[in-house]
């Protein structure tokens, strides 16, 4: 659904603080190396989606039934099957 929130990071940003904090001695503390926006996961993969030209339906999903399906799977299937509850928290 909508509700799920996230901060996108690139990766070169990361690599970045992981080396100053390395070679650097004066720092301490921790450290957000995320992006200042915020998006929903609907908004984030219809980004990535437009930005590759892919069309691509994104549908939503309310977050007690895909527990529901992700258990059934679980005990029909096992619980190394691709779709499972720990994924899906």
């Amino acid at each position: 659904g909508n509700s799920g929130r996230i901060q996108p990071v690139y990766y070169r940003d990361v690599i970045n603080s992981m080396i100053s904090a390395v070679y650097r001695d004066d720092l301490n503390g921790t450290f957000n190396v995320t992006g200042k926006d915020c998006l929903n996961y609907y908004d984030f993969y219809s980004f990535i989606f437009r930005s590759l030209k892919i069309k691509k339906r994104i549908i939503q999903v309310p977050f007690y039934l895909s527990v529901s399906v992700a258990y059934i799977i679980e005990n029909l299937f096992s619980k190394e099957f691709f779709i499972n509850i720990e994924r899906i928290k």
